[in-house]
C-alpha cells in the first residue's frame, strides 16, 4: 500500500492522504474545492 499526493492541492490535515493504491485498486479521496485562499467555494451546490 502508498499513499499518494497530488501537486498544488493543501496539505492534508493530521494523516490524511488525497489517495492509497492497495494492489491494484486506486482509492480516492473526498476533496472540497478551495479557492487560493483557502475558502470553500461552492458551498451548497451538489452538481
Amino acid at each position: 500500500m502508498r499513499t499518494l499526493r497530488v501537486a498544488g492541492l493543501v496539505e492534508p490535515i493530521s494523516h490524511f492522504s488525497d489517495a492509497v493504491v492497495a494492489g491494484k485498486t486506486l482509492y480516492v479521496s473526498g476533496l472540497v474545492a478551495t479557492d487560493e485562499r483557502g475558502e470553500v467555494v461552492g458551498q451548497g451546490d451538489v452538481v
